[in-house]
């Protein structure tokens, strides 16, 4: 497996795309976070173990093109900087969505956030608060710089909970508010713009100096820096705060109906049953499914269930042949083909490895 030398080498070489970066990245760091599908062009998922507390992905989009990762955890220390990637490596972003808060600030420049039917606009020293699961896409202009800090749900209620206590801000709404709206017809996210001079610059390069230096403490010492930035985002007199909600298009509405069948059919649900039970045409239900996965409706009925087979693996002692039972494939053949299929190794080495 290549290391952080061997990927600024790679980086060198012309056509460097996401997917490249990630087939590069260690194993501890892929269990730590789960990239599926990130060599499309249309969309992109991106899943964060809760037992990890945050990641930094810093990009500078000027000629050349920086990419620095800084990712921290119990069970992971992995840091990495490629240069000379070129503009096409991030000028426009897939459709994206996660399963952690990402709190995004720029440090210089601009960029253009997409959610919803809308676009918003940051400049130098704003930031924004994403939700899980909010489907969203950024395009970058040349010479910005941004700074994404992945933060957990748990840690974040941990982080609100705290500044509350301490401040006697309650923000806990706000969080509610935009942590919930995948469920409703509008899309919401938190921006902040500082009232004056900026003051978490300083607390960003420090965040930044922690997880680069990655001295004994550091977890706790980030942890807490990144609870005073919180802090300051919901303070007042140095920030203004404002949810920007955004319509639900009809055809993101049609895709949470596709994910909310299948979460409860415990995706055992085939495309041709999706398609009769919502009652669209094959080729629309087609388009729209592709447009936010990248995958036919076939195929991404068959990934959801590949990932419900592999969180049982992980988070469960049932045996695979009890896993073929209950998800109702059609015999161990098909089962044991379309597992090597999706995570190129057995059932049995998958589950040693997330276990380890």
């Amino acid at each position: 497996m290549m290391n952080a030398e061997k990927q600024q080498e790679r980086s060198q070489s012309a056509n460097l795309t996401p997917a490249d970066y990630v087939a590069a990245l260690p194993d501890n760091v892929k269990r730590a976070v789960r990239m599926s599908n990130f060599d499309s062009s249309i969309a992109k998922f991106v899943y964060l173990e809760k037992r990890y507390c945050a990641i930094e992905i810093r990009y500078r989009t000027d000629n050349d093109g920086t990419f620095s990762c800084n990712m921290a955890g119990p069970d992971v220390s992995f840091h990495s900087q490629i240069d000379c990637v070129g503009l096409d490596f991030w000028k426009k972003d897939p459709v994206a969505k996660s399963n952690f808060f990402e709190l995004v600030t720029v440090r210089e420049g601009t960029f253009d956030f997409f959610f919803g039917d809308g676009r918003e606009t940051l400049h130098c020293g704003e930031s924004a608060l994403l939700n899980p699961n909010l489907s969203h896409r950024k395009e970058y202009p040349e010479n910005c710089e941004l700074v994404e800090i992945l933060i957990s749900t748990e840690m974040m209620r941990q982080l609100v909970r705290s500044v509350e206590r301490e401040k006697g801000v309650p923000i806990i709404q706000s969080l509610n508010m935009i942590e919930n709206s995948d469920l409703s017809s509008e899309k919401i996210a938190l921006f902040f713009r500082p009232s004056s001079d900026d003051r978490i610059f300083p607390l960003l390069s420090s965040i930044l100096s922690e997880l680069a230096e990655k001295q004994p403490g550091y977890l706790s010492i980030s942890a807490g820096y990144i609870e005073r930035l919180v802090s300051a985002l919901f303070d007042q007199s140095l920030y203004s705060s404002q949810l920007s909600r955004r319509k639900v298009s009809r055809a993101e509405m049609i895709f949470r109906d596709v994910n909310l069948l299948l979460e409860k059919n415990k995706y055992k649900l085939s495309g041709g049953e999706i398609q009769k039970e919502l009652g669209y045409n094959k080729d629309y239900l087609n388009r729209i499914v592709k447009t936010y996965s990248g995958m036919s409706l076939k195929e991404y009925c068959d990934y959801m269930k590949m990932q419900r087979v592999a969180a049982m693996l992980r988070d469960t002692v049932k045996s695979v042949n009890e896993i073929i039972e209950e998800m109702d494939f059609s015999g161990s053949s098909t089962f044991y083909r379309q597992f090597k299929k999706f995570f190129q190794t057995s059932p049995d080495e998958f589950r040693a490895r997330s276990k380890g």
